[in-house]
């Protein structure tokens, strides 16, 4: 049975319009599915389930999306369209009210907050003077839009199933020391950066945070202390871990997935493998207006300072 139907229009030409958009509507199905699924086990592997399902939430919709335009050609595409220029609207106008807008970013996010409307838009030329019954896709084109992205995420969960179940939790919340691999740290106990805000520390609160740490690492002194510091990015590289041993990983000094010997995961002494907290800002600066934070699989990335993000935290260190 073919993807579509053969209309009066001419049979490659039409037929290529709609099974243009169906391609189109799988590629970003599957990014999207691709993002959803990484995500759910690298930020969203916590707490209650509806919340991690929420990382699937754009791959589950561009599905259901796809086959209404497959359906009804016509009502999809004009709905795609729709929804396409209010992304697109939407993602410029916060960019504009951040004052990060430029023309070369819109372009840049297009494939993003627009991809709606060039898929709306083959859609429609497939439905242009077609009646219904010459517009709807076969079962084929149906059982694309929708086997793909589900194998597509059943085979990219596997990896991180298998991790997460192998993962290192010894219970223990308390003052850890890490040595080897080029250190010898005391990293606080649970405390104030361990659990965040919606919005979470900005790299000056953090900073803060350790300078009026007390000595047991769990409360904050209304004046600076100066036991506790933030860990540099090479500190914080140098004590990842996987399976209760150093991951061997060091640090080149820029932006980017460090060297490490093995993969280093979420697991104690140094994370909260059942915290949402998956990167810690460090002392390290990139520039006058960002630094550095690492992530617990290796990656070591700039931010603003000024800038709060949920699953991101901290953990003060100090010499034993």
């Amino acid at each position: 049975m073919a993807l579509y139907p053969r209309g009066k229009g001419g049979p490659c030409r039409r037929t290529g319009y709609g099974a243009a958009a169906l391609v189109l509507s799988l590629g970003v199905t599957c990014a999207w599915t691709l993002w959803g699924v990484s995500e759910l086990f690298h930020e969203g592997w916590y707490g209650p389930w509806v919340p991690r399902l929420l990382y699937l939430l754009p791959a589950a919709l561009w599905i259901a999306w796809s086959c209404l335009g497959l359906a009804w050609p016509r009502t999809g595409g004009w709905m795609l369209v729709a929804i396409g220029v209010a992304s697109a609207l939407a993602w410029n106008l916060l960019s504009l009210a951040r004052g990060r807008w430029t023309a070369i970013g819109a372009l840049a996010t297009f494939p993003v907050s627009g991809i709606g409307i060039p898929v709306g838009v083959l859609l429609l030329l497939h439905a242009k003077g077609q009646p219904q019954r010459k517009m709807r896709a076969g079962r084929p084109a149906f059982a694309l839009a929708v086997g793909v992205p589900l194998l597509l995420g059943m085979a990219l969960a596997v990896e991180p199933l298998v991790r997460i179940a192998g993962r290192v939790d010894d219970g223990d919340r308390g003052m850890r020391l890490i040595s080897g691999n080029g250190v010898l740290l005391l990293w606080a106990a649970q405390g104030p950066g361990w659990e965040t805000t919606t919005r979470g520390p900005t790299w000056f609160e953090a900073r803060f945070a350790c300078e009026h740490l007390d000595a047991e690492g769990r409360a904050l002194s209304e004046h600076p202390l100066a036991i506790w510091r933030l860990p540099t990015a090479e500190e914080a590289v140098r004590s990842l871990v996987r399976h209760g041993a150093h991951a061997g990983c060091t640090w080149a000094g820029r932006a980017g997935r460090a060297s490490c010997r093995v993969r280093p995961d979420k697991e104690t002494p140094l994370w909260d493998p059942t915290a949402p907290v998956v990167y810690y800002w460090t002392a390290t600066e990139a520039d006058a207006s960002s630094a550095f934070y690492v992530t617990y699989s290796g990656g070591v990335y700039a931010a603003e300072k000024h800038s709060g993000l949920g699953s991101r935290g901290y953990r003060c260190v100090r010499e034993p």
